[in-house]
């Protein structure tokens, strides 16, 4: 294992805000659109010990997320192959509450960045998903981060609050991915 490699961050990103309203670990950034508006964002990541192409592969493919996603149950539905455009139907359950969301893809860069998009409970809700080698010509280490961004179309006040429960929720989501990703991913391989 690489050093640093077991190491999961919960913590704001390049260029967002440090300081103590950020010590739960939720990152409060200004959406310049519209002056009243703030959207929550957690972001995780991970260093893996594999190849990018791998970890985007792994993440691209949504049937199989139950097979090593902790919280995810089952897949109901994909609209088709992996892509722009491509919607599915996931059942999870985390901290104990069982769901069911749609999600669709609204940015597909392979194999570096994805975003998903779910409109559901009245909350716009993003996950960003990008990979990076992190050594040249991708010869075996990647780090993986995942972005869940939240904007609660709910008048304020209680907007806030509905984008802090999500991004508690989420954070505990975003966390459990990527290591999850990273422990399927440097598992031993069995020999045939």
């Amino acid at each position: 294992m690489s050093s640093g490699g077991g190491r999961v961050s919960a913590r704001p990103g390049p260029g967002e805000a440090r300081g103590p309203h950020d010590a739960d670990g939720l990152h409060h950034t200004p959406d310049r659109s519209r002056s009243l508006r703030v959207v929550r964002r957690v972001t995780a990541r991970v260093d893996i010990d594999a190849p990018a192409q791998a970890v985007w592969d792994l993440y691209a493919d949504v049937p199989r997320s139950p097979d090593w996603v902790p919280f995810s149950e089952e897949i109901l539905y994909v609209s088709g192959p992996p892509g722009l455009g491509q919607v599915y139907r996931e059942r999870t359950k985390l901290l104990g509450i069982r769901d069911v969301a749609e999600w669709r893809i609204v940015e597909w860069e392979p194999p570096r960045r994805q975003v998903q998009l779910s409109t559901d409970k009245g909350i716009d809700a993003r996950l960003v998903i990008e990979v990076e080698p992190l050594e040249p010509f991708d010869a075996g280490r990647s780090r993986v981060r995942q972005d869940a961004i939240f904007e609660s179309r709910l008048p304020r006040p209680i907007g806030w609050v509905h984008e802090l429960v999500f991004a508690a929720v989420g954070r505990r989501g975003i966390t459990a991915a990527v290591r999850a990703a990273k422990a399927y991913l440097e598992r031993p391989h069995s020999e045939t």
